[in-house]
């Protein structure tokens, strides 16, 4: 019985103990929701990767395509939170802008579950 409790109260302990060494960004960061669209611009892109960045998100843009007025058409992309390092990698084509089209971004969100996620974040 002494081992069970002793087992109990290390799990318990662990647990806590991991909430507690949750890296300050992760604790401070809230909410951090963004969508791609067509309406993007390399400037405007640029703008919202240097508010992330404040927040605690680096998000490296591998490849951008842009249409003849300058709208998004294309983008790879990688995202991860710099305090725990959580992240991902994903890649929208022209197809992904139609009209009708699920919008898809990126979410980050420590207090809650998920926490993160790439994706159809229209939800969320």
């Amino acid at each position: 019985m002494k081992k069970i409790i002793l087992i109990g109260l290390i799990f318990f302990s662990a647990i806590n103990l991991n909430a507690q060494n949750k890296p300050d960004i992760c604790k401070n960061m809230g909410e951090v929701k963004f969508i791609f669209t067509n309406s993007l611009t390399k400037d405007s892109l640029i703008h919202i990767q240097k508010v992330l960045m404040k927040k605690g998100v680096e998000l490296t843009y591998k490849k951008m395509s842009f249409d003849k007025n300058g709208g998004l058409i294309f983008i790879r992309f990688e995202v991860k939170c710099l305090g725990c390092g959580t992240g991902g990698t994903a890649t929208l084509g022209r197809d992904s802008f139609k009209p009708g089209e699920v919008p898809w971004g990126i979410y980050f969100n420590h207090g809650h579950s998920p926490y993160f996620m790439i994706g159809d974040i229209s939800n969320l």
